[in-house]
């Protein structure tokens, strides 16, 4: 992981030493910027995103901890990807399937290069993720160089990307249990179960009520969790970040070969 080896710094692959170069340059001199224009002074922000423990110690099932660490694991991807796509980054994004698949989407020229490279086309592209190849890794602290102007907006925009995700997604999972209810409910087979159950393990009078409920559930407006459902996706989760200057914000940024303490 360490090799080819960077001359320079110990134990710094130069693959991450280009990167970083390359993101400090986009912080110092930001896209517009003249040949004539002082440098800027670069930005470090860390963001993150809670809850991870809570949400995941409250699974039963194997299938649920894996199915809720993907979900964490894509949310911090977008977040990524909105980051990769304005600034430089660490962690490194390369070979990340999930932003494989996000880059083989919006910008798909970026296929030969993958046929080139002999890099498998990303599972997430044929629009399911495959647990056998896909691993939920993501770090939910994220680590992004930011320009100087950006340091007191970036906060909300970070923040729309999981809250925004997040609702898109549970908003479609509620949409699909819908419409798999109502689907099943045209089943004659599946009507006659319901029917033999309600009969079976209530009594007269809860029989009818029941029956009412269950023919609302084919009403779109009428199912009462609704807004117990958007009050859990509108609650969840906070975000935090904190972003501090590179340096002195006060001075140019340059290295000071001068300095008694340089080597060192």
């Amino acid at each position: 992981m360490l090799l080819p080896a960077d001359t320079r710094i110990p134990d710094c692959p130069r693959e991450a030493h280009t990167s970083i170069t390359a993101a400090l340059a986009g912080t110092l001199f930001p896209k517009g910027a003249g040949n004539r224009d002082q440098p800027k002074h670069p930005w470090l922000l860390m963001f993150s995103f809670s809850p991870v423990q809570e949400f995941i110690k409250s699974l039963r099932k194997l299938l649920d901890f894996w199915s809720s660490s993907y979900l964490l694991h894509y949310l911090s991807a977008k977040v990524c990807w909105f980051l990769a796509e304005r600034y430089g980054l660490t962690p490194n994004l390369y070979n990340q399937t999930i932003i494989d698949a996000f880059l083989l989407q919006k910008y798909s020229d970026f296929e030969e290069y993958f046929e080139a490279f002999g890099i498998a086309q990303p599972v997430e592209t044929q629009g399911q993720p495959a647990p056998s190849s896909v691993t939920a890794g993501f770090p939910n602290v994220i680590t992004a160089l930011i320009l100087d102007k950006d340091k007191k907006s970036i906060d909300k925009e970070l923040e729309q990307h999981p809250q925004q995700t997040w609702l898109e997604i549970g908003r479609s999972v509620r949409q699909a249990i819908k419409s798999k209810v109502r689907n099943s409910y045209n089943d004659s087979h599946w009507q006659e179960r319901i029917k033999k159950w309600i009969e079976t393990e209530f009594t007269a009078s809860e029989q009818e009520k029941l029956k009412r409920e269950f023919q609302g559930w084919q009403q779109g407006g009428q199912w009462e969790w609704n807004a117990l459902w958007e009050a859990q996706l509108s609650h969840f989760g906070e975000t935090y970040w904190i972003a501090l200057p590179l340096g002195d914000p006060q001075e140019r940024p340059t290295c000071k070969r001068s300095d008694a303490d340089y080597k060192a």
